[in-house]
């Protein structure tokens, strides 16, 4: 990792470009057993557990935990700058349905196409469903006490397990789609190597 690090830096200087290790930060796998100090300029490299690229969180164990939880949180912001709307009795439930849909949950999912579906992303708790159940209650006139059924029911909507596993298989199509040579593509069938899986199903949650 030392010797790309290097050859990064020495290619940015023959464009005029200066690697700043304060804003850089390494990321390894929970398998990554090499903990030498990177150095770009002549100065250590920050090591960090987990890195928000592009909006979404990375983390070293492969989790999305956190990048959920933060997603929840912006939409539920969104859903509260939007309470004139959704308390206003002159628009019908379809166009807050649709409002909801394309404002909100557009929010929420940003990036869902690459979370594992877990047990701990599809049940209950402060995650993507509960939070979807208790928005729909609140446009059914703040009947949060309906179950999960019954409000995807009188809003027509899907649940969000079928909703991850629609944008997951959307976005698998893309990929499949591709030219050989994107690294999508190739990224598909790709396998660590010298990477053998431990005995046993992998983690639920």
């Amino acid at each position: 990792m030392q010797q790309t690090t290097t050859a990064l830096t020495t290619e940015a200087r023959k464009v005029g470009l200066c690697t700043n290790p304060e804003k850089c930060k390494i990321l390894t796998t929970i398998v990554w057993n090499d903990r030498t100090d990177i150095q770009a300029t002549g100065s250590d490299i920050e090591k960090v557990d987990e890195f928000c690229y592009l909006g979404s969180y990375i983390s070293h164990n492969g989790s999305c935990e956190k990048d959920v939880r933060v997603r929840i949180g912006k939409a539920t912001a969104v859903f509260g700058k939007m309470r004139k709307i959704w308390k206003n009795k002159c628009i019908s439930l379809k166009v807050k349905m649709r409002l909801y849909e394309a404002i909100v949950l557009s929010t929420l999912l940003y990036s869902a196409e690459v979370w594992p579906l877990t047990a701990t992303l599809t049940k209950g708790g402060t995650l993507p469903s509960q939070m979807a159940k208790e928005h729909l209650g609140y446009l059914l006139e703040g009947q949060s006490r309906l179950t999960n059924e019954e409000v995807r029911v009188r809003n027509r909507q899907h649940s969000m397990d079928d909703i991850l596993s629609e944008r997951r298989l959307r976005w698998l199509g893309h990929v499949v789609r591709m030219d050989h040579q994107r690294l999508p593509r190739q990224k598909l069938h790709w396998e660590v190597p010298g990477f053998k899986r431990g005995p046993g199903r992998p983690r639920a949650n």
